[in-house]
């Protein structure tokens, strides 16, 4: 019988930024994370979940906008955000991937300045491609992002959204580490301005805008003790209406489980 091999993964991260949609510095958005991942593996199928516990505050600086951050629109919000469950096949050097991802429970909050999310569900279609000369693993995955809308003026917002990351990993002895670039789209929606602020209310306003952003991500991590530590950092490149600031941090520990049989 072929092996059932599983891993759990639980860190911890930040996401912060202060400009704004418009480029307008703005009160800082912390959001801080609880990280969950867990997969199994048999043979060439491998089975992920993943779910963050998210708790966002907006540091209120009387001198920048929004002035007052009054009523819910920088309260403080703890949440779940965006969780997924991805099947995946491994042949060689090519990963077909098909996931669901969804955090429709955020879509009361999702006008906020503080919000966890757009509260949709989508279905994401990816295939990596992976070549592995010597010490080095370097891999493409292109990916598409179905998203299960809800008609809105005319348009089914939120939009999908395609995209790809490009990663080169090297490895030396227990320890290892990986530079990425991404990019991703929105396949709609209008820059920000008096056209944006007119067509969407208030519940879709986020969603409406025409989002994309270039990303670098640098990870890096090693062998203790039977768990594999990890911790990263990244940072937004290039951004059309969004937060051009915007730095993620995270820190880990996995730790992979056999099946004695």
């Amino acid at each position: 019988m072929v092996p059932l091999v599983g891993l759990v993964w639980i860190g911890g991260g930040l996401d912060t930024f202060r400009y704004g949609s418009s480029g307008e510095l703005r009160d800082r958005q912390m959001r801080y994370r609880l990280d969950l991942y867990g997969q199994v593996v048999r043979g060439p199928w491998t089975l992920a979940a993943d779910a963050p516990l998210m708790h966002n505050r907006i540091l209120d600086d009387p001198a920048t906008p929004p002035v007052p951050c009054s009523s819910d629109y920088c309260a403080n919000l703890t949440s779940v955000g965006e969780a997924g469950l991805e099947l995946r096949y491994t042949r060689a050097w090519v990963t077909p991937m098909l996931a669901v991802r969804t955090d429709f429970w955020n879509a009361g909050t999702r006008h906020r300045w503080a919000n966890a999310g757009l509260g949709a569900t989508s279905v994401v279609g990816r295939v990596g491609l992976v070549a592995n000369p010597g010490e080095w693993r370097l891999s493409a995955v292109p990916y598409y992002a179905l998203v299960i809308g809800t008609e809105v003026n005319g348009e089914r917002l939120p939009y999908d959204h395609t995209g790809a990351a490009l990663t080169a990993a090297h490895s030396l002895g227990p320890t290892w580490t990986e530079v990425t670039l991404s990019g991703m789209t929105r396949l709609g929606g209008v820059d920000h301005g008096p056209e944006w602020t007119a067509a969407y209310g208030p519940e879709w306003i986020w969603a409406g805008l025409r989002y994309q952003e270039l990303r670098a991500e640098v990870k890096t991590g090693m062998e203790i003790r039977g768990l594999w530590w990890s911790l990263y950092a990244s940072r937004v490149l290039v951004q059309r209406n969004g937060p051009r600031d915007a730095w993620s941090f995270g820190v880990g520990a996995a730790r992979t489980v056999r099946d004695p049989g």
